[in-house]
């Protein structure tokens, strides 16, 4: 609050009524007893009335004699102190879980001081340090506090603090009205969002707060897959809009980045502005309109009603769970308060950790956040050492050919419900696959995909011929802030190790923090010594050389399933091995990829690579990238043309930085119902491309002999009708121009209009949910399988390409450290004989159990025909 009498107007009238109300209820439960909870209610109500009417009554003249300077104080005073309450009500929650004498027991705290000494001592030094470090912890994801289980607790708790630091400050100082507002309305909306926990003990309301976690998780879900899009589409209209035959267009919602991502997420909630796109050249004008049309179709019609589908799925199989959680939620508000108050008992807490540890291996899920763990029973996990090293050699171990390798063959089985994959010991190959090498590699590829969208999308934005002279400060503060960022960490993977990628983790964050801080003091007289063409062609060799590796990356995929000796340009033993290899990528690799692609175009597809979706793409994407960064730097051209293809490479490998989702934790699951959704998708558009022609070319008709030119003008032409047609199905369209006919031709108009809303809206989209919904509530238990699946051709990917693992068997190549003998060799084969033979014992117990099943029921059908016709035989006998 400012010390302005007239604006503390509101602020009084809040105090005024709101105060009474609160403080008289707040005194009224020291003497709250449960069975006669109503009464009070009765007596408090009633006690508030009666102060509440002669304080209103006198409002006017109480509000003359206030010092509104010590009103706003005695506010800031309170709100300090409540602040303080929550925040040591939620340390001594956090803290509930351990004892007072481990809370006490560290070298700053005397042990013979008296006890009023060891808390205070406690809670001024040592709470606030643990708190700041298990959040941290936490932070990084490895919390060792219970208390940050709760998704309310890892906000509460830093909420409370800065509401501490918030009112002190505004006691101390008068604070400005930008910093008070910029701090005090994200605490504001925190603290009442966070209200939403008091109703745990609420009846019917408490059953949703359970659910709403759920719910929270599908969307978290929906919004790490749609990432990659977001970003695809706001660099794409950026980059678009960034020049207009020489000057800027008239598209405020696209002027910087910021602006274009908000523009661009707004699209998700049905926002779309046309009229920027009309400005465009004839050249970027189509590739315009195709981005926003694709866009609106994939969120609008796509994705939405997939989010609409998990969360009804969620809903649905939800409702008597969310009564079991609203119990928990429930008992877990009592725990909370017994270890404030300090009356839970040792065996209360050892009950509570044994339940802590329950719920958090029944949680557990199958796929981790940057891996995955086989789901393993507590007999398997006592497998003996080494039946689990013999697993481990089978994981590393191969030839130079990795299409001999098992899990290429169990990936690429022809049959496609071939169950292996699911087999404890082939999960445990692959994850041990992926804590060997295949994360490092993951991360590494990661980063410098990174680099070459920040390279690709810079490039794109600068101009490198003879009339460049800059300044290209955007392009300057990426590469110094992001550009940094990722290089230290791109250096750092080479450090990086799957059991300490937490530690790793903190270390680089700290070098990338430390760096940047002196990256931009400097900033200033960096930027007076940068030659602007220098630092343009710098960038495009980043993006020639990012490109070339990748491109590298798919060859080398591609050709992995083939025998190495088969990747010489010449079968001769004179011409040096690197030469042969160089030489057969230059010339023969070419010709052979181009031939497979062609292949697989005419559906004759021999390679295994082009089995991927994902292959298909981005082969000739990269192919494409390496031609346009090498035009950059040799022959640097400006024209619409170069801004449309780097916009479209752009686009292209932004979307397709989605497949390294598909070793997220929950994404990972919509990449392959994506493939099921897509082919939704195609057969609605199918069914509904007639009607889209039909009343294009009717509407293109009917406005032929508008008198109003200008309401006319969305009708003008048959691409301008049947953009305007479509947009109908994403529930944006104007009756402006219907308003301007006339006659027979109005009502015809309107007719059209009517029964196209009806049909697209009302009837077609609706039938698009409930196939979408029906895809989803048959596919997500599939997708948990195939996104495994996914993740094991991750880990092959990184084995096709890394020559470093291929390990031959011979006398002088040693293994995990030790020599592998032919008894070692057996044994390895023995093992896994015995576990795919217990497998298929398994499966063949269960099919038997089936068939009879199966016999039983059939006997029984049987005997229920016979009853029927009995019964018959009875009706026709009595009717005669």
């Amino acid at each position: 609050m400012d010390v302005k009498s007239e604006d503390h107007i509101p602020q009084f009238y809040v105090w005024l009524n709101c105060g009474p109300a609160i403080i008289f209820p707040l005194f009224g439960t020291i003497s709250f007893e449960y069975k006669t909870r109503n009464r009070l209610r009765n007596i408090l109500l009633l006690l508030v009335i009666i102060v509440l009417i002669p304080l209103n009554y006198f409002a006017p003249e109480l509000k003359n004699h206030i010092n509104w300077t010590a009103f706003s104080i005695v506010n800031n005073a309170v709100l300090l102190i409540t602040a303080l309450y929550f925040v040591l009500f939620e340390m001594n929650e956090m803290f509930g879980e351990i004892t007072t004498k481990s809370r006490h027991d560290t070298w700053y705290i005397p042990q013979n001081a008296p006890y009023f000494i060891k808390e205070l001592m406690f809670y001024t030094i040592r709470a606030p340090l643990t708190c700041c470090v298990q959040y941290l912890l936490m932070v990084f994801g490895n919390a060792k506090a219970v208390y940050f289980q709760s998704y309310f607790n890892c906000i509460q708790l830093p909420a409370f603090a800065a509401l501490v630091v918030f009112s002190i400050i505004s006691l101390a100082t008068t604070i400005s009205d930008d910093p008070r507002y910029l701090f005090g309305i994200p605490l504001t909306f925190l603290l009442w969002a966070l209200g939403i926990q008091y109703l745990e003990v609420h009846n019917t309301a408490g059953y949703l707060i359970p659910m709403i976690s759920k719910l929270v998780h599908d969307v978290k879900r929906f919004l790490a897959f749609y990432a990659p899009f977001q970003c695809a589409y706001a660099f794409a209209y950026y980059l678009l809009f960034l020049n207009c035959d020489g000057q800027k267009c008239d598209a405020p919602a696209y002027e910087t980045l910021t602006q274009s991502f908000i523009t661009t997420y707004l699209v998700m909630l049905q926002q779309l502005d046309l009229e920027p796109f009309n400005q465009l050249s004839p050249q970027k004008y189509f590739i315009g309109y195709v981005l926003v049309l694709t866009h609106a179709t994939l969120v609008m019609v796509m994705l939405l009603n997939v989010l609409i589908a998990i969360m009804s799925k969620s809903v649905d199989g939800g409702l008597e769970r969310a009564k079991l959680d609203a119990l928990e939620s429930f008992a877990e508000c009592v725990v909370r308060s017994e270890k404030i108050a300090g009356l839970a008992t040792p065996k209360d807490k050892e009950i509570q950790d044994l339940y802590n540890d329950y719920k958090q291996r029944r949680s557990r899920d199958d796929i981790n956040i940057l891996g995955f763990e086989a789901e393993v029973d507590s007999k398997d996990a006592k497998m003996e050492a080494d039946r689990l090293e013999n697993i481990e050699k089978i994981a590393l171990c191969g030839t130079d050919n990795v299409n001999t390798s098992v899990l290429f063959q169990i990936l690429h089985d022809p049959n496609p419900k071939n169950p292996l994959l699911e087999h404890k010991a082939i999960k445990y190959i692959v994850n041990f696959k992926w804590e060997i090498f295949g994360f490092q590699m993951y991360i590494q590829q990661l980063l410098i995909y990174t680099l070459l969208l920040m390279s690709l999308t810079l490039a794109v934005s600068m101009d490198l011929s003879k009339d460049s002279k800059g300044p290209f400060l955007t392009q300057f503060y990426m590469w110094l802030n992001a550009g940094t960022a990722i290089l230290i960490a791109l250096i750092g993977t080479y450090f990086l190790k799957y059991k300490e990628m937490v530690k790793w983790s903190q270390i680089t964050v700290l070098l990338i923090a430390i760096t940047l801080c002196l990256l931009n003091y400097f900033a200033t007289s960096i930027l007076n010594h940068v030659n602007w063409l220098a630092f343009a062609i710098v960038n495009s060799v980043v993006l020639f050389l990012t490109s070339l590796f990748f491109l590298k990356f798919e060859v080398d995929e591609m050709y992995a399933q083939t025998d190495s000796e088969y990747r010489v340009f010449i079968d001769s033993e004179n011409m040096p091995h690197l030469l042969n290899r160089i030489l057969f990528y230059i010339f023969s690799a070419p010709f052979e990829i181009l031939l497979q692609f062609l292949y697989m175009l005419l559906g004759r597809n021999k390679a295994v690579y082009f089995q991927s979706n994902f292959n298909r793409i981005q082969l000739p994407t990269f192919v494409v990238l390496v031609f346009f960064a090498g035009a950059e730097l040799i022959y640097p051209i400006t024209s619409d043309y170069r801004s449309i293809i780097g916009i479209l490479l752009c686009f292209i490998l932004w979307a397709l930085s989605i497949q390294y989702l598909e070793v997220h934790a929950t994404a990972g699951y919509l990449i392959p119902m994506m493939t099921s959704l897509v082919i939704d998708i195609y057969r609605f558009l199918a069914f509904y491309l007639p009607f889209q022609c039909a009343y294009a070319v009717a509407y293109y008709l009917l406005f032929q002999h508008c008198d109003d030119p200008e309401a006319a003008k969305p009708y003008n032409t048959i691409s301008q009708s049947f953009i305007t047609t479509y947009l109908v199905m994403l529930q944006q369209f104007d009756t402006g121009a219907f308003d301007a006919l006339s006659g027979a031709q109005y009502l015809v108009g309107y007719f059209l209009l009517l029964s196209h809303t009806t049909l697209v809206m009302v009837m077609l989209l609706n039938v698009l949910v409930a196939m979408l919904t029906n895809s989803v509530e048959d596919g997500l238990d599939k997708a948990k399988r195939e996104a495994f699946r996914s993740f094991a051709e991750c880990v092959l990917r990184s084995e096709k390409t890394e020559d470093r693992l291929v390990i031959n068997f011979d006398e002088t190549t040693p293994l995990l450290s030790a020599e592998v003998e032919e008894d070692d060799e057996k044994a390895t084969i023995e093992s896994v004989s015995d576990e795919l033979k217990d497998f298929r014992e398994g499966v063949a117990v269960e099919m038997t159990a089936l068939k009879t099943e199966v016999a039983d029921l059939k006997n029984d059908v049987a005997g229920l025909k016979e009853l029927i016709q009995a019964l018959r035989n009875d009706i026709a006998n009595n009717r005669n």
